[in-house]
């Protein structure tokens, strides 16, 4: 039996039973918080999950799955023009300092002339690597023309990093990117949050406070998130949201509370 903060690997795997070599390749961890993590360490399994302590959840896992195939943009890539910047300032008040550093850019070889040209960002690993790229329409009807590229096989996660250790986890990049001007952030590039994702986000988050701010269309599905995973990231919360954050000026963003807290401090002890 383990107890929390153990761990044991080189145990049999039940859903690939090690392959035709029989390999032990399944670890087990048992968090702090009582919740146990399973993971295989087979390429062609990687079954993974979490069961949450009694009470606050079951089963959620990955299963097994295929091998990773790169999916990469290959298309031409410009940069910004003026109105592309003076676009994403008034409808998010997102600076140039703050686009030109997250290497936003616009699609170069788009056939539609009768709408802009999409948005092409890069997706950040947390050491600021390149993991892929995600392409967003930016007229009315953008939310149904987001593409996403994968070209590594990790964690399908966009980071934006800040001096300031509480890390609010969010939908799409522009939230992340307006919401890492206080504090940093990451984009799950939807509403999946996975082992994978939540094992990353452990890591990096060490003993910093994690913030879960989904959409408010996502309400339900982030408080489950919340139950099931805060034995494993004991310093999780939960940010309930009625706008979106890109959708919301700095000094709402500062009035919820939780991650941008000491920014709403700073502001009072000054004025």
């Amino acid at each position: 039996t383990l107890s929390r903060g153990e761990s044991l690997s080189g145990q049999s795997c039940p859903y690939c039973n090690g392959g035709r070599s029989a390999d032990r390749s399944l670890s087990i961890t048992v968090s702090p918080g009582g919740a146990i993590l399973f993971k295989c360490h087979r390429a062609h399994c990687k079954a993974a999950g979490v069961i949450g302590p009694r009470g606050s959840g079951g089963i959620h896992t990955r299963g097994s799955s295929v091998s990773f195939n790169p999916k990469r943009y290959s298309g031409k890539v410009v940069p910004l023009f003026l109105e592309d910047f003076e676009y994403l300032d008034g409808r998010y008040g997102l600076s140039v300092d703050q686009i030109t550093g997250a290497g936003w850019m616009r699609l170069g070889d788009y056939p539609d002339t009768e709408i802009p040209p999409p948005l092409i960002m890069p997706i950040i690993s947390p050491s600021g690597m390149f993991r892929g790229a995600c392409t967003r329409r930016t007229d009315a009807d953008n939310r149904k023309q987001v593409r996403v590229f994968k070209e590594v096989d990790e964690p399908l996660l966009c980071w934006y990093r800040t001096a300031y250790n509480p890390i609010v986890v969010v939908e799409d990049q522009i939230s992340a990117l307006k919401a890492s001007r206080f504090c940093t952030s990451v984009a799950l590039m939807g509403t999946n949050l996975d082992y994978n994702k939540v094992e990353e986000i452990s890591e990096v988050a060490g003993d910093a406070p994690v913030w879960i701010a989904l959409d408010r269309d996502a309400t339900a599905k982030a408080f489950d998130y919340f139950k099931l995973y805060r034995a494993w990231i004991p310093r999780l919360s939960l940010l309930m949201l009625r706008h979106d954050i890109k959708d919301m000026e700095d000094r709402d963003i500062i009035n919820l509370g939780g991650p941008f807290d000491h920014e709403r401090r700073t502001q009072t002890a000054m004025a």
